[in-house]
């Protein structure tokens, strides 16, 4: 990843959490399968290389979703959700 790649920031309309922002998200992953998660339902990964993390939503819970790039690194008090 280039020092100038901030990967994309994308707004979630969640069906029971409303509006996640993630911030740096590099990867998205669509049917992922969180094991050993009992339902085993799909689910989309939003990944970062950049913070190290990622966050699993249920494909069903997901209303839709935005991309954006993002132009700079979030952290400390700029990230709300991830």
């Amino acid at each position: 990843m280039d020092n100038d790649d901030y990967g994309m920031n994308v707004v979630l309309k969640h069906r029971l959490f409303g509006i996640v922002d993630l911030y740096n998200v590099t990867k998205i992953h669509w049917g992922y399968r969180n094991r050993p998660i009992h339902d085993n339902a799909p689910r989309v990964l939003f990944e970062s290389d950049i913070h190290n993390t990622g966050n699993t939503y249920k494909i069903a819970d997901i209303l839709g979703f935005e991309v954006l790039p993002a132009t700079h690194r979030m952290g400390g008090n700029d990230v709300k959700a991830f």
